[in-house]
């Protein structure tokens, strides 16, 4: 299509065991008026020959000239959607087939939201699912104020890691590249920041998975999650001292401890040492 209303765009690196499915699962999305970009960051297994082996004209492969590391290719990866909405798609996880559908719906009705996101799934390398993530009980449009409460009252990331989310890409242009500063909220920072040019909107039902496995970025960070959580928090509380206050600080620290300890809980449960 000439004019696609949705750009997926797909950062990659290193992905030859799942980057297959990942691709297949945009392919066989009920909505089609999309293109797909996936951006090649010298990977040096055979990822590059997988992704190759897709005959689709809705696909563009972008190779790196030379590497460029998680958030900068991130970044690359942002600033190639010119599309009317954005996705950003790890290259492990799994889109479901009416994600694009029931996202663009949302975002098609409702003017002043920039962003919507919606449950997923914690899927394991196998695809078999380990968790089914459904905190968003309540569907519908959620402000910066009451997110930011909610993220600390959770001690995590209430929206969802990039497959669960799709965005007005007029609003990504205003606030700018992902953050380097912390990988492990390098995502729910984006979408805080979001919330600054307008309102998110919960879908209480389950569009994507989100797949754990031992090299996926997410355990690669395991060890550092709980701290890393604690200066995001920390940082929210510093810029936004008018919806936050000591208590909502310390809530969110024991929080993040808990977090960590149920993660290592579900790593061991499924083989993956912490």
């Amino acid at each position: 299509m000439n004019n696609p209303k949705v750009t997926i765009a797909i950062p990659l690196y290193n992905s030859e065991k799942h980057i297959a499915e990942t691709i297949r699962s945009v392919l066989n999305q009920t909505y089609k008026n999309f293109k797909l970009i996936i951006v090649d960051d010298k990977s040096d297994d055979n990822s590059l020959q997988v992704i190759s082996s897709f005959d689709d004209s809705r696909i563009t492969i972008i190779k790196n000239d030379q590497r460029l590391g998680f958030v900068k290719n991130w970044n690359k990866s942002l600033k190639l959607i010119d599309s009317e909405y954005g996705k950003i798609l790890p290259h492990d996880d799994i889109l479901h087939s009416k994600c694009l559908e029931k996202q663009v719906s949302i975002l098609d009705e409702y003017k002043k939201v920039s962003f919507v996101y919606c449950n997923r799934n914690i899927i394991g390398s196998n695809g078999k699912t380990i968790l089914i993530n459904s905190f968003l009980k309540k569907g519908g449009i959620i402000n910066l104020k009451n997110s930011l409460k909610k993220i600390f009252i959770t001690g995590t990331n209430i929206i969802g890691e990039p497959a669960a989310v799709l965005f007005k890409t007029s609003a990504a242009k205003k606030i700018g590249n992902f953050s380097s500063d912390n990988k492990y909220t390098i995502d729910i920072d984006y979408w805080v920041k979001l919330l600054t040019v307008g309102d998110g909107f919960s879908q209480n039902e389950t569009f994507c998975s989100f797949r754990i496995w031992n090299q996926s970025t997410s355990i690669n960070l395991k060890n550092k999650q709980a701290e890393s959580m604690k200066i995001f928090l920390k940082k929210l509380y510093l810029t936004y001292p008018e919806y936050l206050n000591k208590n909502y600080l310390l809530v969110g620290y024991i929080r993040c401890h808990i977090n960590e300890i149920l993660r290592n809980l579900i790593y061991k449960l499924i083989g993956i040492k912490s």
